[in-house]
């Protein structure tokens, strides 16, 4: 049944969560970091999709139970939105030369609803719903 192989993917799913937090820490964090693009302000697509991606990961990690259930929505979403105002605000440390922006974690939580949208979307087949 696809909830079985749904609730399989969990364990991969926290293995890259967890890489993913380490990338996303550094990347979000790297000092005096500059991105050149021939539009404006790139990095807020670069925000928004790396806290989708981020909440996909957790959602599908199912730390809250089953991968559309209510808890796990909730859980998966507010860590992501959590993460997302704490990786904003540290970067406002001297050392980083980097600045917090208001826009940019609008993007961050913009990406956190699309992660859930998409999440919603994924088709789970017939039959009944799993329980744990």
């Amino acid at each position: 049944m696809i909830h079985a192989r749904i609730r399989a993917l969990a364990p991969g799913a926290r293995a890259a969560l967890a890489v993913y937090l380490l990338v996303l820490a550094t990347a979000t964090h790297w000092p005096k970091l500059q991105i050149d693009a021939p539009i404006q302000r790139p990095d807020l697509i670069l925000h928004f999709g790396a806290f989708c991606v981020l909440t996909v990961l957790c959602l599908f990690a199912q730390l809250g139970g089953p991968l559309k259930s209510a808890p796990n929505l909730v859980i998966g979403a507010g860590l992501s939105a959590a993460y997302a105002t704490i990786d904003e605000l540290t970067q406002g440390f001297p050392a980083l030369h980097r600045h917090v922006n208001v826009s940019d974690w609008l993007a961050n939580l913009g990406g956190v609803a699309i992660g859930v949208g998409v999440v919603l979307l994924v088709p789970l087949g017939g039959g009944a719903p799993e329980r744990r």
